[in-house]
């Protein structure tokens, strides 16, 4: 169950991540990833198993996931990362 989570919110965020770079080539407007990704968060919620987050929750857990991501080494996956980070921080208690 744990891999097929990761999987899916992996893909949740490459796609949020993809739509987001077309979004910024195409728009004046200013959205941070967090803001733009919380539009998507009925994905996210179905990815993590948690349909009680709110968009307020998955825009704190992209962006704090963001914040802890900037300390990654060159070579890291940012998308693998961010999964298991909003993974491990959404089903804390």
């Amino acid at each position: 169950m744990a891999l097929k989570q990761s999987n899916d919110i992996k893909s949740v965020i490459t796609e949020a991540s993809n739509a987001y770079k077309l979004y910024l080539q195409n728009t004046n407007l200013n959205s941070d990833f967090a803001e733009f990704a919380a539009l998507s968060y009925n994905d996210f919620c179905a990815a993590l198993g948690r349909p009680d987050l709110t968009q307020q929750e998955v825009r704190r857990l992209v962006r704090k996931g963001h914040l802890q991501s900037l300390n990654l080494p060159p070579e890291s996956c940012w998308v693998t990362f961010m999964a298991g980070y909003i993974t491990s921080a959404a089903n804390v208690n």
